[in-house]
């Protein structure tokens, strides 16, 4: 197990938008032991910043209100290796001495000597590359980066976040949702076909409906969904949503484990694990 459970948990997930952005979404899950049921306990959105509050200021409001200490974000808490760096001179890649840096070394070697088809192996650069990354690309995982080059004012943002959150003694932990999506779906045999769709324009909101409706057919999951249609007509609520259902999972023991929590500042996209068989909500 990764985490504690906790018999009837209050968990929440948080979609984090850009610190201008009225975007920002949370929605908060209790599972009741008693009943064996997970229910819907609020959803907040269009989260931004007021006259007298940043967006941080008002996330961590409503967690308090609701007595919350732990879930999870759909941002990056870190950044790689060289942009964290504050020496003045770069030794280069061979002669730094950052754990991370020769640890993705290492990984590049063993990728480059794997047998990985050719077209999906690529140098791993620590400007680039967080070290879960290099762990996924050992795999031969043709999946998104969790973290680039666009993204890098959201990383800095939720790095905020969670130093603020750490003062308040609630834990924040990272996910990435299109992945989680993907294994929840496999997991708990939803059947949703194209899931990885949920974000597109067309078929987006189709698709994050369906997901939805099949999970709120589980006798252990409980929503209305007349009265939150928000949760799949807007996709920020949706993600915050998938992050709710991770921190869920987490506190049940069901998601991955951290495999770099012992190299300093280096951060761990957590996923849901399909190879652990166990009912999660019963």
């Amino acid at each position: 197990m990764n985490a504690t459970e906790n018999r009837d948990a209050l968990s929440f997930g948080i979609f984090l938008s850009g610190p201008q952005a009225q975007k920002s979404a949370i929605v908060i899950l209790q599972y009741l032991s008693s009943e064996n049921k997970l229910k819907l306990s609020s959803i907040y959105d269009k989260i931004g910043p007021s006259s007298q509050r940043d967006t941080i200021e008002r996330i961590v409001r409503i967690l308090r209100l609701h007595k919350c200490h732990e879930g999870f974000v759909n941002v990056p808490l870190s950044v790689p290796a060289c942009l964290r760096c504050t020496r003045l001179e770069c030794p280069g890649v061979v002669q730094c001495d950052d754990i991370a840096v020769a640890y993705l070394t290492k990984i590049n070697e063993q990728i480059k000597a794997s047998r990985i088809p050719k077209k999906r192996k690529k140098v791993l650069h620590p400007q680039q590359t967080r070290l879960w990354d290099a762990v996924e690309a050992m795999h031969g995982s043709p999946e998104k980066a969790s973290f680039h080059s666009s993204n890098f004012m959201l990383a800095t943002h939720g790095s905020s976040l969670l130093k603020r959150l750490r003062k308040e003694q609630v834990r924040l932990y990272e996910t990435a949702v299109l992945h989680s999506l993907m294994m929840i779906n496999e997991i708990f045999q939803l059947g949703v076909e194209d899931c990885m769709l949920y974000h597109r324009f067309q078929v987006g909101k189709q698709v994050r409906r369906n997901f939805i409706e099949k999970i709120s057919l589980k006798p252990w999951f409980e929503v209305n969904l007349l009265e939150n249609e928000q949760l799949f007509q807007r996709r920020n609520v949706f993600e915050a949503f998938i992050c709710a259902l991770v921190s869920q999972i987490f506190m049940k023991g069901g998601c991955t484990e951290n495999l770099l929590k012992k190299i300093p500042n280096e951060g761990w996209v957590y996923l849901p694990d399909n190879s652990i068989k166990k009912p999660f909500f019963c």
